[in-house]
């Protein structure tokens, strides 16, 4: 039987799944990714090295206005962000990624790791 995914049905930037963020304080760059629908459960993204989510994205760059699209998971988890919210069944399918350290894990597969530091 075929895993259900919780996340496939699209939402809006205020309702999303997740939001993840990261800060350069040194010179006022953010990024904020919120996850609107993936398209895999959690255990078939985790084999598939181009697993993407449906994002919304705002940053400096965006002129602080979102821009929507989809995102590799790889490459907003190589800046190490910041889960700032999620959803119960979000926290509960991603809390190994959270709890373990990201970057370290991505690391660990021979994928680069960029920070902001």
């Amino acid at each position: 039987m075929r895993n259900k995914n919780p996340f496939g049905k699209s939402t809006t930037p205020e309702n999303a799944y997740a939001t993840y963020r990261v800060n350069n304080p040194s010179n006022g760059v953010y990024f904020e990714w919120r996850v609107l629908k993936t398209y895999q459960t959690k255990t078939n993204e985790d084999k598939n090295q181009y697993a993407r989510w449906y994002c919304a994205v705002k940053s400096p760059y965006t002129h602080d206005q979102w821009e929507y699209g989809d995102t590799y998971i790889k490459d907003i988890m190589s800046t190490n962000p910041t889960l700032i919210s999620g959803a119960g069944a979000w926290l509960k399918q991603y809390n190994d990624d959270v709890s373990s350290g990201v970057a370290d894990n991505l690391t660990r597969v021979g994928l680069n790791v960029i920070t902001f530091e």
